[in-house]
């Protein structure tokens, strides 16, 4: 879901989370009409259940996304929100992939909503209403629904 008011992409994974999900919901969000270069991105792993990546397979994703971005000449920030320890140690695995010297690729991994609004600069209330699922469509919608 992009949030133009925000500047957000927000991805949210669900159960099992392998390479091809990933990529998909990268590509749906880059696709977007609403998607700008230089959005700041959260990826929300509270719902992940299951990863089935290996080191190879994650550190070729995390080379597809930098070279993404470096493409765009942006810089990008993205935050893992990973708030157990199965979607932690995943998100720490792509951080340190994708970051490499010279990435134009910023990552934090957070596990709380304050980390994540302070890493995004966005409003912690706004950042609480994705991460709950409470009013997606009111951010997305800039408040009006």
């Amino acid at each position: 879901m992009i949030i133009p008011r925000l500047g957000l992409v927000y991805t949210r994974h669900h159960g099992r989370v392998d390479v091809p999900s990933m990529r998909d919901a990268f590509l749906r969000s880059t696709s977007s009409d609403a998607f700008r270069p230089g959005m700041k991105r959260l990826v929300d792993m509270s719902d992940v259940t299951e990863v089935d990546i290996d080191f190879n397979a994650m550190m070729r994703r995390a080379q597809d996304v930098q070279q993404y971005f470096d493409r765009l000449q942006v810089w990008t920030r993205m935050c893992l929100f990973a708030p157990n320890a199965l979607s932690y140690g995943m998100a720490r695995m792509f951080q340190t992939l994708a970051e490499a010297d010279g990435s134009r690729l910023t990552v934090s991994v957070v596990d709380n909503a304050a980390d994540v609004a302070t890493f995004l600069e966005i409003p912690e209330e706004d950042i609480a209403h994705l991460l709950d699922g409470s009013a997606p469509e009111k951010l997305a919608t800039g408040g009006q629904g």
